[in-house]
Formats: structure tokens, C-alpha cells, sequence
């Protein structure tokens, strides 16, 4: 007998959780910036902040849009405008590459479940990065897009608790929600 009740608060459990997310999901809005020239589905307005960062190659300005809808998960989108000459003398699929292992660097950890994915034809990767909070130490899994687009690289990471829920159909929902759209100068 107990273990047909236990097994009936665990179902309860994982359909409270199930329903939480759905409506977390279906609270969502289309974000769009014509700056940079994409559309995407977050689940709060973004903040957005600008910084750049010199390199011997030049000038790399990033600009992040990110939504913290609940403690401890994070979304982001983040453009890297790389100069000229360099962009036009890197391959998109390198950039990626360095881009990848720099970002697991950062974080002294190594890149997995790596897949090549594309976004209107243009290249780009998929992969996971497990690292301890910063704050809490608790390990965090960033799972990542990064797609190469004429000299700009575009980076959707989806931060949260390792194996949160939200790392699954959620966050296939928020890649996929990303779209390119034409930039206000174009």
C-alpha cells in the first residue's frame, strides 16, 4: 500500500512541476531587436547591456539581452560584432570554434553534446557547459547556440540548475523561437 502512495505523490509532484512550466511557456512574448536584427520569445522583457572589448585584432562589441524570469535560470542573448578585416578572414565554423572553447575556458570546464545546428543557412553549434554557480557553488549547466552570420556571431544560452527542467523543451522552445529579421538600416 505504500508504495502505490508514494507513487501517487511523486505523479502529483511531476504534474505540478509539468503544469508550472507549461504556463511559465505560455506566458512568453516576442522580443524583437532591429538593432541587431533578430526576433525571439522570452519569458520577461530583457535587460540589455553594451560593452567592447579590444582585441589585437580589433574592436568586438557585444551586446547582451537577458531575461531572469526566476532566481537561478537565466536566458541571454548576446551579439559579437567582430571588425573587418578579421571577420571576413576567420570561417564562420572557426569562429564558432574559438568562440565555444573560450567560453569553456572561461568557466574551466570543457564542451559537450557538441552538434552543428544552422539558422537561415548559416552555420552554427549547439553545446552544453556544466560549471558551479559563482555564488552558490551548486553545479549549473549553460546550454548554447552559437550561429556566425556576416562578421556577427549571435549566442543563446539557456543558464540553470543542472538538469532543471527547463533545460529540455523549454529551452528547444527558446532556440528555435530565434529568428533573423532585418536590421532598421537595411
Amino acid at each position: 500500500m505504500q508504495p502505490r502512495i508514494i507513487f501517487c505523490v511523486l505523479l502529483g509532484v511531476f504534474a505540478a512541476i509539468s503544469l508550472e512550466v507549461k504556463a511559465q511557456e505560455n506566458k512568453w512574448k516576442e522580443f524583437t531587436s532591429e538593432e541587431d536584427g533578430f526576433v525571439v520569445s522570452l519569458p520577461t522583457d530583457p535587460s540589455v547591456i553594451s560593452k567592447d572589448n579590444m582585441y589585437n585584432f580589433g574592436k568586438v562589441t557585444i551586446k547582451a539581452y537577458t531575461s531572469n524570469p526566476k532566481q537561478g535560470v537565466g536566458w541571454r542573448i548576446a551579439t559579437h560584432n567582430y571588425p573587418e578585416p578579421f571577420a571576413s578572414q576567420v570561417k564562420p565554423e572557426r569562429l564558432i570554434e574559438l568562440m565555444r572553447d573560450d567560453m569553456s575556458k572561461n568557466v574551466k570546464s570543457k564542451a559537450e553534446d557538441i552538434k552543428e545546428v544552422k539558422l537561415d543557412g548559416y552555420p552554427g553549434e549547439e553545446f552544453v557547459v556544466h560549471s558551479p554557480d559563482p555564488l552558490t557553488k551548486k553545479p549549473l549547466t549553460n546550454k548554447t547556440r552559437l550561429f556566425a552570420v556576416k562578421g556577427k556571431v549571435y549566442q543563446l544560452t539557456v543558464i540553470a540548475p543542472k538538469d532543471d527542467a527547463v533545460l529540455g523543451d523549454v529551452a528547444s522552445r527558446f532556440f528555435t523561437s530565434f529568428k533573423l529579421s532585418k536590421k532598421k538600416d537595411q
